[in-house]
């Protein structure tokens, strides 16, 4: 069994215009992916997913392995774009390549404004100030249960 080509039989199933997928693992024994919107993913969308791909296995006479399907969590970095896009307005915390991009931080918190094409805009005290994506090891959300996102 070709599990690459499995992979991605599957993931043109699973993504379309709204759908994306973060992250996947297909093999003999395991079938993940983690999936998301810019708007954010919906259980029964994970639920339709889920049935497309146990849809697949039985089309294909193919053993199934474990299936999970689920979105990510609010804890885990961003991976990519387009989950930058999805968090304008809430705080994140952004872990930089190097110090020379913003004073002596290697890890900085705001609240994100504005995403391009090459960088992100994240307001620190009241300043703005933008960070490219080249210089970012990786972001996550900080989760602030008593703050409604703007």
């Amino acid at each position: 069994m070709d599990w690459n080509q499995v992979s991605k039989a599957l993931v043109k199933i699973v993504e379309n215009d709204a759908i994306y997928v973060v992250k996947s693992t297909v093999n003999d024994s395991l079938v993940r992916f983690v999936v998301d919107t810019e708007q954010g993913i919906a259980v029964e969308q994970l639920i339709e997913i889920n049935s497309k791909i146990l849809n697949w296995f039985e089309n294909n006479e193919i053993i199934q392995p474990k299936i999970e399907v689920s979105s990510p969590g609010i804890y885990q970095p961003f991976s990519d774009f387009r989950a930058y896009k999805k968090n304008i307005g809430r705080l994140i915390r952004v872990k930089l390549v190097n110090s020379d991009m913003l004073a002596d931080e290697l890890t900085i918190e705001g609240r994100l404004m504005n995403v391009e094409n090459e960088s992100f805009q994240i307001e620190i005290d009241g300043n703005l100030k933008e960070i490219e994506f080249s210089g970012v090891l990786s972001s996550k959300l900080i989760e602030n249960w008593k703050e409604k996102k703007n």
